[in-house]
C-alpha cells in the first residue's frame, strides 16, 4: 500500500489545524481591537480572518483530492469517512493519523466557539443599540432600515430621517 497519499493527509490536516490556530490567535487581538475601538485594527482582523477562510477553504479543496486519491488506491468508498480510511492506512501511521485527527477536531471545535462567541457578541451590540436609538428617539417618525434601501420592521438597524 502507498503510504505517501497519507502522508500528504496527515500534512494537510495539520496544515489546517495551524490555519484555525491562527484564527483563535486573530480573533484574540479582533476582540482587543473592538474593546479599543481601534478601526484601523478591527479592519485589519477582518482581512486577516477573511485570509485564513480562503486557507482553509484551499486546504479543504485539496483534502477531498487527497481522499479521493486514497479511496481509489485502496479500493474504497468515495463516501467512506475519514475515520474508516484511517483505519486502513498503513498501521505504522495510525497513530500520528489519529493524533492529527483529534487535533483537527480540537481546533474546528475552538474554531466554532470563537465565531459564535463573535456572533453573540455583534448580536449584543445591535440589540444594546438599537435600545438606546428608540429611547432617543421613541416618538420620532421615519424608518427602521437594516442595509441602504432595504427596510426591517422588526430587526436592527440604523434610522433614516428621524425627527425630533
Amino acid at each position: 500500500m502507498n503510504s505517501d497519499n497519507f502522508i500528504d493527509l496527515k500534512e494537510n490536516m495539520e496544515n489546517q489545524v495551524t490555519v484555525f490556530e491562527r484564527v483563535i490567535h486573530v480573533n484574540d487581538f479582533f476582540k482587543q481591537s473592538i474593546l479599543d475601538r481601534d478601526w484601523g485594527a478591527i479592519n485589519k482582523n477582518i482581512d486577516l480572518l477573511n485570509e485564513l477562510a480562503f486557507e482553509v477553504n484551499r486546504l479543504d479543496v485539496e483534502r477531498v483530492d487527497i481522499l479521493i486519491s486514497i479511496t481509489k488506491v485502496i479500493n474504497s468508498k468515495e463516501s467512506e469517512n475519514l475515520l474508516t480510511l484511517i483505519h486502513k492506512s498503513p498501521k505504522e501511521m495510525h497513530e500520528s493519523l489519529f493524533e492529527t485527527f483529534y487535533k483537527l477536531k480540537n481546533a474546528i471545535i475552538q474554531v466554532k466557539g470563537v465565531f459564535k462567541g463573535l456572533d453573540n457578541y455583534v448580536q449584543h451590540r445591535k440589540e444594546v443599540s438599537k435600545e438606546v436609538i428608540d429611547i432617543l428617539v421613541k416618538d420620532a417618525k421615519g424608518n427602521v432600515y437594516s442595509k441602504p434601501g432595504r427596510r426591517d420592521l422588526d430587526g436592527q438597524g440604523f434610522l433614516v430621517n428621524k425627527q425630533l
